[in-house]
């Protein structure tokens, strides 16, 4: 039987060339929309993560605490560091610090009328509303590391280091110092807010951010206008007073003033991690990471912790949800595919079978052995299969990558 080869091979399958070439295209359009399917897991589910995770707001994360001074300010920044380098291996981030002191208390006024004595609804009086009390006015110095690149001078120029026996130089928002009636060369001088030397304020320079809604300003303990304003009750002596708390900052002064004319007391961070790093990598193993790096910085750090403000976990969490909700719809349509596939290639197969039944015959007739009625048949489905299976993967492939480019994919 040495004449069942290639020529062998030809003739038979010229013989049934429509069938095979039906065989041919099933194999193909199961291939290659499979390929489309696995391309899609695989490389445009991180494309959507990374456009989710694009906007700096939605990564980023702040973090404050109170420290002793500035020292401790800078090994509480290396705990940072080594504890995110740990949680998030391979993913570059930036960090921003800023420093700052005791507020200093303005000199304000009390405004507390006459308290009437004529009944219970009678401001102050127990049942009553309150009366009015005090405002309480404070300026917060910092400093702000990279503060000069996020925001622009509208007058005047940044403060620089303290001169002895001067003034302290700090430039102030400018919608705080209109408020504050204040302008380049001010002097005002207040009292640390626990008491001691009182102390002068000059300013240099007024600013305003460039992005107010910039993730960088969320090392800033205050509002964009760089005025927090809060309402205060107290009671004393039988008598109820409601006053407001007024916070303008931060009065931006040099790094040099907390060597000497300010005591840090409290620190802040920004921390803002590569979208695309983070994107391309297991986002289920960041968002379990990125929950205990945040548990362990809410209590390692001395003395209280630190606080975190950042929605970063929840979303890494929602996206990881998300990819494995994705990726099992498309496993799940690629297993219903093959399955219709392979359930039309039985009924190809049995159908070119039964049209072989004669040939079939006629060489086990002439003493054709098993073996060689079957490696006919398995020659012609390897090559056969092989060409359409790598036609079908690289339309598949290319068929995403037009798809892409359509439009903004995204989860």
């Amino acid at each position: 039987m040495g004449g069942l080869g290639v020529s062998f091979l030809v003739r038979r399958a010229r013989s049934s060339w429509l069938l095979l070439a039906c065989v041919a295209v099933t194999v193909l359009l199961t291939t290659g929309l499979t390929a489309v399917l696995w391309t899609f897991a695989v490389r445009v589910v991180p494309t959507g993560a990374l456009s989710t995770l694009a906007a700096p707001q939605s990564r980023s994360f702040a973090l404050s605490g109170v420290i002793d001074d500035a020292g401790q300010a800078a090994s509480d920044s290396q705990l940072i560091r080594a504890t995110l380098r740990a949680a998030w291996p391979g993913v570059g981030f930036q960090l921003e610090s800023a420093l700052w002191a005791e507020p200093i208390q303005l000199p304000s006024s009390a405004v507390s009328p006459p308290v009437s004595q004529g009944g219970p609804g009678n401001q102050g009086e127990p049942g009553g509303p309150p009366a009015p009390g005090p405002t309480i006015t404070q300026i917060l110095p910092a400093s702000l590391a990279g503060i000069s690149a996020q925001a622009t001078l509208t007058a005047g120029q940044w403060p620089g280091p303290p001169r002895h026996g001067g003034p302290l130089p700090v430039a102030l928002p400018a919608a705080a110092a209109s408020r504050l009636h204040l302008t380049v060369g001010s002097v005002l001088t207040g009292t640390p807010a626990s008491g001691g030397t009182p102390v002068s304020l000059q300013v240099t320079g007024l600013f305003k951010p460039r992005s107010p809604a910039a993730a960088y300003w969320n090392v800033d303990l205050l509002p964009a206008s760089g005025i927090s304003s809060q309402s205060y009750t107290v009671s004393t002596a039988g008598m109820s007073l409601a006053g407001t708390f007024v916070k303008y900052g931060p009065a931006v002064v040099n790094p040099a003033a907390f060597g000497g004319a300010l005591t840090a007391n409290q620190a802040s961070w920004l921390v803002l991690p590569q979208a695309p790093a983070m994107a391309s990598g297991n986002i289920a193993a960041l968002a379990a990471s990125t929950s205990a790096a945040v548990s362990h910085l809410a209590v390692s750090v001395m003395p209280d912790g630190l606080q975190v403000a950042s929605g970063l976990p929840q979303l890494l969490a929602g996206l990881a949800s998300t990819i494995v909700l994705t990726r099992s719809l498309f496993a799940i349509g690629a297993l219903l595919l093959l399955l219709v596939a392979g359930a039309a290639l039985v009924l190809a197969a049995r159908l070119l079978a039964s049209l072989r039944e004669e040939e079939s015959a006629l060489l086990r007739a002439r003493g054709a052995t098993r073996w060689q009625l079957t490696r006919p048949a398995l020659a012609e489905a390897v090559v056969l299969g092989t060409a359409a299976s790598l036609a079908g993967v690289l339309a598949g492939t290319r068929l995403t990558g037009v798809a892409a480019g359509l439009g903004n994919l995204r989860l």
